[in-house]
């Protein structure tokens, strides 16, 4: 089974180590697991934890809109890269 899991983030700094590292974990469930960050034009270091995490998390993939969109725009852009046959999203 591929899932693709999309998590629109919005200055989450401090909660992406947390977040990508307990979503890494269900890599042992499913065939494939792609973890999507969209980072909607944060004004914090939230792209630079994405970085980080997707470095040393195969699973994690960072996308990074240029300007703040809202919430429903970074989750439909996550849900066009997505490419599991599952898609799940959630809140970051």
């Amino acid at each position: 089974m591929n899932v693709s899991v999309i998590i629109p983030v919005y200055n989450e700094e401090e909660n992406i180590p947390l977040l990508a590292s307990e979503m890494a974990e269900l890599h042992t469930f499913f065939d494939q697991l792609e973890v999507i960050f969209v980072d909607d034009g944060s004004s914090d270091s939230t792209w630079e934890k994405i970085q980080e995490n997707a470095r040393e998390y195969e699973d994690i993939i960072g996308i990074r809109t240029p300007i703040n969109c809202g919430q429903t725009a970074a989750m439909l852009t996550g849900l066009h890269a997505a490419k599991g046959d599952i898609l799940v999203t959630m809140d970051g």
